[in-house]
């Protein structure tokens, strides 16, 4: 079976564009000569965040987040897997599949700047010229060409280009500094969270087939209240009483958000 072509565009903005609609993408790179980079995916991530709504804006925001990479069985997994299993944390190099329109913006709006712009490239904003993101994950169990990974920000089908082993050794570096993010905490919302008597009932049937020592319905909050208390709701929204939709795994979650207050009014398992 034939792998899908996963490119990177520079310098036509508007065909990235047809390329993100279509999901193949293209790259031309102009250094005198024109030339194309190309890329075929290892695999792709099946992972807890079915949509881009709650899926976190960084890997490591909220730790039990599930995902699972599976590698294409031509890159033969059984043996270029191998000694992987030694390492603890692992890069993740993926496609921002889900992005719906793209145009180019040299200054962009991190939303803790809180309004003010900076320039592109001194973010991690997904909306660059080569759709590409870079994700620090910790390393769960590897069977067959199946890589369990946790940590990441991921969502469902999310295409891989590489995946390669942290080094502590070289790699870490708590000299580094940070730029404008230095001492800024990600977007939090200070809120209790509460649930409803039936999405309690409805929570505490979870089962999702995979094990965790610590129970699925555990799992499933935990995950839950740390992504909501990374205040997942679009800007546009903030303020306005309505009530929200997130996918988590097979489940949608029905929840709102008043002042410091989020409700759970419903788990419901999708069909």
């Amino acid at each position: 079976m034939a792998k899908p072509a996963v490119n990177g565009i520079i310098n036509s903005l508007s065909l990235l564009q047809t390329s993100l609609r279509t999901g193949v993408m293209t790259s031309q790179v102009m250094f005198g000569t024109t030339s194309s980079v190309n890329f075929n995916p290892i695999g792709f991530i099946e992972s807890c965040y079915k949509q881009k709504f709650g899926t976190p804006r960084q890997s490591g925001l909220v730790p039990e987040a599930r995902s699972v990479l599976r590698i294409d069985p031509s890159f033969q997994p059984e043996i270029s897997l191998e000694g992987l299993m030694a390492f603890s944390h692992v890069w993740v190099i993926f496609v921002f599949h889900a992005l719906k329109d793209y145009s180019f913006h040299g200054k962009v709006h991190p939303p803790r700047l809180e309004g003010k712009s900076i320039g592109l490239f001194a973010t991690r904003s997904p909306h660059r010229p080569n759709p590409i993101g870079l994700s620090l994950v910790r390393l769960g169990q590897i069977t067959g060409n199946e890589i369990e990974l946790w940590g990441g920000d991921f969502v469902e089908g999310t295409p891989v280009l590489d995946i390669k082993p942290y080094l502590k050794e070289v790699e870490s570096k708590p000299e580094a500094t940070s730029g404008w993010a230095e001492g800024k905490t990600q977007i939090l919302l200070e809120a209790s969270i509460s649930y409803s008597e039936s999405a309690t009932t409805q929570m505490s049937s979870i089962k999702m087939d995979f094990p965790n020592p610590k129970g699925h319905p555990a799992l499933f909050k935990k995950v839950l209240e740390e992504t909501i208390s990374l205040d997942p709701r679009p800007q546009l929204y903030k303020g306005l009483n309505r009530e929200h939709i997130m996918r988590l795994w097979d489940w949608d979650v029905f929840f709102t958000v008043e002042e410091s207050n989020v409700f759970i009014h419903k788990i419901l398992k999708i069909n």
